[in-house]
């Protein structure tokens, strides 16, 4: 009797069927469109704001592309001035080296002459000439020196400046590009939007209330008049008839 009572309880328990599970309720009309379109706008808004932020980055580059420009040009008027000087300073130093040698001439001359006072007195200038002289070469020597390494400073700060202008134009590009892009995304995002909206406006249940408002009031004026009815179908009629 047990198995008996066993087998039938495993017979009842394995003829109960699985009870399908809920299946989820389907998305509204339009919902994914929504949410893509309403992404694509935020992604929008971020990369304008990358292409405002890049934008200002290539104008800062040209601006400080534009002041090394300016620097180079001073460092070059700078370096020229130095040549000059340098070449002033050699030619200053050549005509003392030479009214040197004269006044040398000249003091040995009046040595021979009987004149030893004076004729010192011109050797001694002379010799103070020549250092001038020499003095003059070796500061000319440094200013030309400095004249070469301006050069090269403003060679360099003028390489600094195209680079810095360049980078600041190449901003201004991606910059663009972004903005574009921005632009794209945003277009895309209102295009979803919109075909969201449509998608709502032509779902079934949209239009379906009026009809059933409709049905409901005719519904209750049928039921209204069958009221009547049977009320003039009360005692009353039933009296008048007999």
């Amino acid at each position: 009797m047990a198995e008996d009572r066993k087998t039938e309880r495993a017979r009842g328990s394995g003829g109960k069927k699985a009870r399908p599970a809920a299946s989820a309720k389907a998305a509204p009309a339009g919902a994914v469109d929504e949410a893509r379109g309403q992404a694509a706008r935020a992604a929008s808004v971020v990369l304008a704001a990358a292409a405002a932020t890049a934008a200002r980055r290539g104008v800062r580059d040209l601006e400080q592309g534009a002041e090394l420009d300016l620097s180079a040009e001073e460092v070059a008027a700078t370096g020229a001035a130095v040549a000059t000087l340098s070449l002033d300073d050699v030619v200053l130093a050549m005509e003392l080296a030479g009214m040197s040698g004269q006044v040398a001439v000249a003091g040995q001359t009046l040595e021979s002459m009987g004149l030893p006072a004076m004729g010192a007195f011109l050797r001694g200038t002379s010799r103070r000439m020549r250092t001038i002289a020499t003095a003059q070469l070796q500061q000319a020597r440094l200013e030309a020196g400095l004249a070469g390494e301006l050069a090269d400073a403003r060679q360099a700060v003028a390489a600094a400046a195209e680079a810095e202008a360049a980078e600041g134009l190449a901003e201004l590009a991606r910059a663009q590009d972004v903005e574009t892009a921005s632009a794209e995304l945003r277009a895309a995002g209102d295009e979803l939007v919109a075909r969201a909206e449509a998608e709502r406006a032509a779902e079934p249940g949209a239009g379906g209330k009026s009809d059933k408002g409709e049905k409901s009031d005719k519904g209750d004026k049928g039921d209204k008049g069958d009221k009547g009815e049977t009320a003039g179908r009360g005692p009353g009629n039933g009296a008048a008839k007999r």
